[in-house]
């Protein structure tokens, strides 16, 4: 998923400046979701408190990702359905958009690989 190159030092100062678990946790998981992995490894690695989270920030994003792709699919679905009813025309705009939903699946399972990398 396209992430835009952003500023990380807000965040890691938000992250150093955490007291409690559910802080820290929160912004780890924001840091892996706004950030690619090149921004954010070292942090999390060089520090063995939070590379000890990496399991629990990789379910919570995972979950929130497989949430998005059963909604998709639902679309996808819906799509299928709706193509056996229109007209050539209209046919051509949900095909459009079937393969614009089939993208962000797409998109969606390289990001779970991304995610699963943090755990090697």
């Amino acid at each position: 998923m396209a992430r835009k190159n952003q500023d990380i030092n807000p965040l890691l100062v938000e992250l150093k400046n955490s007291l409690t678990e559910e802080d820290i946790l929160k912004h780890l998981i924001e840091l892996v979701k706004k950030f690619d992995p090149i921004q954010y490894k070292e942090v999390i690695y060089d520090n063995p408190y939070y590379k000890s989270l990496i399991p629990d920030i990789q379910s919570a994003i995972k979950s929130e990702l497989d949430k998005i792709s059963k909604s998709i699919q639902t679309e996808i679905q819906g799509i299928e359905t709706e193509l056996k009813k229109v007209s050539i025309t209209e046919a051509k705009e949900l095909k459009k958009l079937k393969r614009d939903c089939l993208a962000l699946i797409y998109e969606i399972d390289e990001r779970k690989k991304e995610i699963d990398s943090l755990s090697q």
